[in-house]
């Protein structure tokens, strides 16, 4: 809509700068120059709202990816142990 403004206004009042909305770099910069200045603006507000209608995220924090501990035929192995080639290690997951 900028673009067909400025267009007219370049033919019809010869208005200086008016050209530069003719390439896609120049739009492109000042969109995002707009959103900065919008999301600046009105970001903190946003984000007070949404807080105060209670929408986020929860975040569970259960440890569910986390390696406890290292077994070998039932025995707790410890960080120097020495093992056979081909031993098979049961991961303690928590």
């Amino acid at each position: 809509m900028l673009y067909y403004l400025f267009q007219y206004l370049q033919e019809t009042y010869n208005l200086p700068g008016a050209s530069l909305f003719q390439y896609i770099t120049f739009r492109a910069a000042m969109a995002i120059l707009l959103s900065l200045a919008i999301s600046t603006i009105y970001g903190k507000r946003i984000i007070r709202f949404l807080q105060r209608k209670q929408m986020g995220e929860t975040i569970r924090d259960l440890g569910l990816d986390v390696v406890r501990g290292l077994r070998h035929k039932g025995k707790i192995l410890n960080p120097n142990d020495k093992l056979p080639k081909n031993s098979i290690i049961d991961l303690v997951l928590g």
